[in-house]
């Protein structure tokens, strides 16, 4: 039945055997998943190997290596050069196309935990499952903000609105329902409008569908196999590499011809024929050591390596540019369930024997009972003991209140009932509660419901032949006004007006808290009452309070980020009184005028920016006030992060610069459009992801800084040689095979590690970038840097070849051998220097990379044996150093690591 939109829902059910109501059994879809295979959306193919290949290795080092060994094999006595030469771009290009695979791994490894659940009904009961496991014939249940995982006719829709365009690229949500399509009639997929189609979000409304095609046979598919790969913006960090790159490039480029240009027209002066592979070999020199090899893709590499180590953490980060979002950010603004709450609720008081006890006095007594249960009697009532602050009616009210709660009628349709129903039962079943047990014992046989006459709801419980039980909840004061008496101590004694008073004002006040307060109450009937006129008075129990319990840390994570410069802005659907509550809880603010309603936002103009500008928490606004608040932050320069968790919050997190979603209460389509997606729960995930962010991009920033300082000391070194071998004849202090040399050592091996500095806690690491991250204000002391590396190299180079013209021939590979170790020795000791916050010794930040000092240390010692290893030190024109020599690149290395101090970060603003 390939026109599954033209087919009645009766033929449907026939050809998958599924049942309108049941589902599929769960035999019948493990049969299915055999058949079909699994529901696995294939990725759009990427370009294949071999052109991939080509791309990574498509670089100006690669074709410039490659051109220096064509020439040094084409000059034939220089063979052990090309060799060389020739290793080191084979080594060049394996890493480089290593790099990109290891990329690419770490953000498939990301999008893989990206996983979701959706419900289907299975046997009759409804079943969360992988996307990948739905089957054709499932009865896939449709929700707000629901993602659908497979091709699926509908029998049921109310107010059903798909967002179809990742498969279509409509502009618009379209509106479906069930009714069947004429048959025989050619209707185009985004015309249908009984089908819901795999890869698209439920937008408002509910249904239901059955699930016809899946993997392969999905649209999507059919699409995504003509669709080109889309391209991957770069990032930030990229760009301006990419431009610093192209400058260098350029540069080293102009040099190296008009070093050719000098030097050709020198010898024609002098009656001298140069050899063209020689002023080739030259101008090779200036351009492979002006090039800051890799500075781009490792740009990337960074950021995606930070990503995973995010991923670790709980946070996954979708797109390697939020990282540089993060760092940029300076307001957040997040609704409380997630964020600062948890989405259920929790027993937070009870007032039982005239006593108002908080969660933390009974939960003291909870950890006591757990640790001795395994002596405790199963049969007993589990009572408080004397000690106690508990009071002893604590366990009676818990359980009067959970048995109401978990019956099903009374938590159906009402997501309050049933955040009620699992607190209690949670609060029950630790006591030692065996719910199901009494509700075998006490079957409940009627369920009065709230009249004017009974204005409280009453659930009935047989506990003998012609003996019930009724336990009642309501509000407090009507609950009250009917009881003459109160249990207190396990006694029941008449209630006088000051204890009705006092529970009362310990109602009202647990209200303003912002908890759900009710009344419990109870009392005995017997089958004959009705017939002799008895009414029985109820006996009054106490009060439960639930309310939504506050993310652990979550206060100190909020104080954290205002510390930082971060501007918190609370949204609520909680009423005014329970948003003041909350936001003193956290320490958003003190001030009652800095919270704001929908009504407070309705007027326009000047007054609508003046309660923007002081307001700090919001409650009950719609969809669109929460994008209008972005909007005007947004426009008085702040950079915005939005926590979305509903439909109607996605255009708000199209607005802000990074949006976040938490994996256990946003919708799937939220999740979907979140640029971060918080794995673990809480505000201190958020915290955390700030703080790491700051450091870890000031850490890419001042890596790439270092190379860019490596790339003009080497420049600077050649042209300076250049300058002295035109002018007072000086033999050129590098050679080309060393700076090939020095160009492995420096330009590439260390950025293995680059930018993988352990995340410190400390105050001063957490400023906000407030410009573009290259250059930024020490950008004079990167140029000083690589001008003092240029120098010490000539430095020695000088000192060691002597100034007498007859000691240049004897002593130029020794003066060439101390200027090829001095470089490489002063760059690579600078880079922890370079990136040395100015609170922190030097030993602190060698400390926070340890792979990259071992790595420095290996590449210092390669540089060593390469001087006293023969073969080596013919290839590469190099010769042993004495102590005199070595004096000097001491020297030299220490003045390298003891230089240029960065400047101090001043402390951010506070909102």
């Amino acid at each position: 039945m390939p026109d599954w939109h033209a087919q009645s829902i009766p033929q449907i059910l026939l050809e998958f055997g599924t049942d309108f109501e049941r589902g599929l059994t769960n035999d019948a879809a493990s049969v299915q998943r055999g058949r079909y295979g699994d529901n696995e959306i294939e990725s759009i193919p990427v370009s294949r190997l071999s052109l991939f290949f080509l791309k990574q290795i498509a670089s100006i080092p690669v074709l410039l290596l490659a051109v220096t060994a064509a020439v040094l094999w084409y000059s034939r006595h220089a063979i052990q050069e090309a060799l060389a030469v020739s290793a080191i771009l084979g080594f060049h290009v394996v890493w480089r196309f290593a790099q990109a695979i290891m990329t690419r791994h770490q953000l498939q490894s990301i999008r893989k935990r990206l996983d979701i659940r959706i419900s289907v009904i299975r046997g009759g009961s409804i079943t969360k499952i992988p996307p990948r496991e739905v089957v054709p014939g499932d009865l896939l249940i449709l929700n707000e903000g629901d993602y659908i995982s497979a091709d699926a006719r509908i029998v049921e829709a109310d107010s059903l609105i798909i967002d179809e365009t990742p498969l279509f690229d409509s502009t618009s949500a379209v509106q479906k329902d069930a009714e069947d399509l004429p048959h025989g009639v050619v209707v185009p997929p985004e015309k249908q409008r009984n089908m819901v189609f795999g890869g698209t979000y439920v937008i408002a409304g509910s249904g239901r569908a059955i699930a016809v095609k899946t993997g392969k046979d999905l649209e999507l598919q059919k699409l995504d196999r003509q669709a080109p790969a889309p391209p991957e913006a770069p990032t930030e960090a990229e760009k301006q590499m990419r431009l610093f790159y192209n400058y260098f490039s350029l540069a080293g480029l102009i040099v190296a011809v008009l070093a050719m240009a000098i030097t050709w027209g020198l010898n024609r002066a002098a009656d001298v024929r140069p050899e063209w592979h020689e002023l080739l070999l030259l101008g090779l020199g200036f351009a492979i050591a002006s090039v800051p090899d890799g500075i781009a893709s490792t740009a990337r590499a960074i950021l995606v390596s930070n990503a995973g180590r995010l991923l670790k953490k709980g946070v996954a980060i979708q797109r390697p540019n939020t990282l540089e979002d993060l760092n940029n950010l300076t307001a957040i603004c997040a609704d409380d369930v997630g964020a600062f709450t948890k989405a259920g609720l929790a027993l937070s008081h009870v007032f039982v024997d005239e006593q108002l006890i908080e969660q933390a006095t009974w939960e003291q007594w909870l950890s006591e009972l757990e640790s001795a249960s395994d002596n405790a009697d199963a049969t007993a009532l589990p009572v408080p003991p004397p000690e106690s602050k508990v009071p002893i009616g604590f366990p009676l009210l818990v359980f009067a209140a959970s048995r109401c709660a978990s019956n099903r009628r009374y938590q159906r349709g009402n997501s309050v009932d049933e955040d009620v129903h699992a607190a209690l039962k949670e609060v029950a079943l630790r006591i030692g509660y065996d719910l199901d047990r009494y509700q075998a014992q006490l079957p409940l046989v009627a369920e009065i419901p709230e009249t004017p006459d009974h204005p409280y709801k009453g659930f009935v419980f047989e506990t003998e032949t012609g003996k019930y039980l009724e336990i009642i909840l309501g509000k407090p004061e009507t609950l009250l006004h009917d009881c003459r008496s109160i249990q207190n101590q396990g006694s029941l004694r008449e209630v006088d007006p000051d204890q009705a008073t006092l529970i009362r004002q310990v109602a009202e006040h647990l209200r303003q808290s912002g908890a759900h307060v009710f009344g419990i109450a109870h009392r005995i009937l017997r089958a004959d009452d009705s017939r002799y006129g008895v009414k029985r008075r109820p006996a009054f129990l106490g009060l439960a309070a639930l309310s939504k319990s506050a993310h652990e840390n979550a206060r100190e994570s909020v104080q954290f980020c205002m510390d930082a410069g971060i501007k918190i802005v609370m949204i609520t659907d909680e009423d005014r009184q329970t948003a003041i509550e909350r936001a003193k809880q956290m320490g958003i603010t003190q001030d009652i005028n800095a919270v704001a309603e929908s009504a407070d936002l309705d007027s326009s103009g000047e007054d609508y920016d003046s309660v923007v500008s002081r307001c700090l928490v919001y409650c009950k606004v719609s969809a669109a006030h929460r994008l209008k608040i972005l909007q005007y932050l947004g426009r008085h320069g702040l950079a915005l992060g939005f926590l979305g968790r509903r439909p109607r919050d996605m255009r708000a997190m199209k607005v802000a610069d990074v949006s976040f979603a938490s994996a256990s209460y946003a919708c799937h389509a939220v999740q979907r459009y979140a640029s971060c997606l918080m794995l673990k729960e809480g505000f201190s995930v958020i915290g955390s992801l700030l703080h790491h962010s700051r450091q870890a991009y000031n850490n890419l920033g001042n890596s790439m800084r270092w190379l860019l300082s490596c790339t003009l000391a080497q420049l600077v070194t050649l042209v300076a040689g250049f300058a002295l071998h035109q002018l007072y004849g000086l033999p050129m202090p590098l050679t080309l095979p060393q700076i090939i040399w020095i160009h492995l050592l420096v330009n590439l091996v260390p950025l293995m590690h680059l930018g993988r500095d352990q995340i410190r806690e400390s105050f001063r690491h957490r400023s906000y970038q407030t410009g573009p991250p290259f250059p930024h204000k020490p950008y004079r002391a990167d140029i000083l840097r690589g001008l003092f590396l240029g120098s010490s190299a000539i430095a020695g180079f000088l000192l060691t070849i002597g100034i007498t013209p007859g000691n240049w021939a004897q002593t130029e590979t020794v003066a060439q051998t101390t200027t090829c170790t001095i470089l490489i020795f002063t760059q690579l000791l600078s880079n922890f220097r370079c990136r040395r916050y100015p609170w922190e010794s030097l030993i602190q930040r060698i400390a926070a990379n340890l792979p990259l000092l071992v790595l420095i240390l290996l590449c210092m010692g390669l540089h060593a044996t390469v001087i006293y290893l023969e073969p080596a030190a013919n290839i590469f024109g190099v010769t042993p150093l004495r102590l005199q020599e070595w004096q000097w690149v001491g020297a030299f290395c220490v003045l390298a690591a003891l230089q240029f101090k960065r400047h101090t970060v001043k402390k951010p603003s506070t909102y």
